[in-house]
């Protein structure tokens, strides 16, 4: 019995001891600046807008009870994805429900950004004159 006690008080001491070492913390903060001080001023990107002549068509389903914005951005999602395309121009959304379940499908122009520029003074007139229109 004497035997049985001495083991628990050196196993106790001993979880005291890995209880009190120091523990590592880890973090995934992303670091960022704000770049819209008085010091950085930001160049105006452009890019060119490439759309496919053909509409794509895709599909989401999900239950009955799930967010039907949900849904429509799962359909937009997967058919960007398939497509490797960026952007979805035009899209339209049909709803069908049946037996507790929610389809969404979805069609549209898919589109690639391309052609990634500072913008120049030539373009700025541009972008001025389709402002006014």
């Amino acid at each position: 019995m004497k035997n049985l006690q001495s083991i628990v008080v050196a196993l106790l001491a001993a979880f005291g001891m890995v209880a009190c070492l120091p523990t590592a913390i880890k973090s995934n903060m992303a670091k960022s600046i704000n770049i819209y001080g008085t010091r950085a001023v930001p160049h105006p990107i452009l890019a060119d807008l490439i759309v496919d002549s053909v509409k794509a068509s895709g599909t989401a389903s999900a239950g009955a009870l799930t967010n039907i914005e949900i849904v429509k951005r799962d359909a937009v999602e997967n058919l960007l994805r398939s497509l490797n395309a960026d952007i979805l121009i035009e899209p339209r959304f049909e709803s069908i429900v049946f037996r507790g379940n929610r389809t969404i499908n979805v069609t549209g122009y898919p589109a690639k950004y391309k052609n990634f520029r500072t913008a120049t003074p030539d373009d700025t007139t541009f972008i001025k004159y389709m402002d006014g229109l």
